[in-house]
């Protein structure tokens, strides 16, 4: 695997869903290096990305020109959850693992609550695209966390709750 893919799947590695902005920045890799290791990563399965960019609109004061208007489109990623592997394999020992990342997404989730309700007090469309795709991804979790729970009963017999 290449030292770029490494890079991003280490930035990913928290479960925090990251634009490619976020990982240009946090990885250092150049915009485009980035942008193909992100292809490569996602085409292998390795992480998810929204299935349609969202849309970001930004209004800039220009002086005396007035004001500018740009929309820039983006897709999140994020690390592909565990839960696919453990299906496959039907992973007792990976499937009780999904609990905890499931409790670490729910937590992310309302810290991103949190953190949206300090720094925008308007609503607008971005805002509440991304509060959607946060739900959606910790929804996702919590799916993960019912199929483990379905892998460990049918690998071995024995009703878990993982929640």
């Amino acid at each position: 695997m290449g030292q770029s893919r490494k890079l991003i799947l280490a930035a990913l590695s928290d479960y925090k869903p990251k634009s490619h902005r976020e990982i240009v920045k946090a990885t250092g890799i150049g915009g485009s290096a980035a942008y193909n290791a992100l292809a490569a990563c996602w085409k292998k399965g390795l992480v998810l990305r929204t299935k349609k960019p969202i849309y970001e609109f930004e209004r800039i004061f220009k002086g005396r020109g007035g004001m500018t208007q740009t929309t820039r489109p983006y897709h999140l990623y994020v690390l592909r959850l565990e839960g696919v592997d453990s299906l496959k394999s039907h992973d007792t020992n990976l499937a009780r693992t999904l609990s905890e990342t499931e409790k670490q997404v729910d937590s992310m989730y309302f810290e991103y609550l949190d953190r949206l309700v300090e720094k925008a007090p308007a609503t607008n469309k971005c805002t509440i695209s991304s509060v959607l795709v946060v739900r959606y991804l910790e929804r996702i979790a919590d799916h993960a966390t019912y199929i483990g729970e379905s892998i460990i009963y049918l690998a071995t017999g024995e009703k878990v709750t993982l929640r």
